[in-house]
């Protein structure tokens, strides 16, 4: 609830840009899935740009229209993606899963897949 009551606060001013690093980092599996469901709803209804950082590709993938992975240290762009896919969105499907997949590789994760 807390992770909400910020959200909403930082929307009471009516911010060109919402800056939300690893917002749900600390949550358990079934409340970040809510807050994911939350965030859409509000960018719905308040469609301010929001800068979304997480580490989490699932959540990259689902949430965002503009991702970018970036290196290790020092940090450099790895890929810039533009993503039309409707919400809701299933990354374990077709165009997504390959996505999912490209930058699992690309972030030396390929092996445990």
């Amino acid at each position: 609830m807390r992770r909400r009551v910020e959200i909403a606060r930082a929307l009471i001013a009516n911010p060109e840009i919402l800056f939300l690093d690893e917002p749900f980092g600390a949550l358990d599996f079934d409340t970040r899935m809510q807050m994911r469901e939350e965030i859409l709803n509000v960018h719905a209804m308040f469609p301010t740009t929001i800068l979304f950082i997480t580490h989490d590709i699932d959540e990259a993938l689902q949430l965002g229209d503009h991702v970018i992975v970036l290196s290790e240290r020092p940090s450099r762009i790895l890929e810039d993606l533009h993503l039309s896919h409707p919400h809701p969105r299933d990354v374990t499907k077709d165009e997504l899963a390959r996505l999912r997949h490209r930058i699992h590789f690309l972030m030396g994760l390929h092996s445990a897949l």
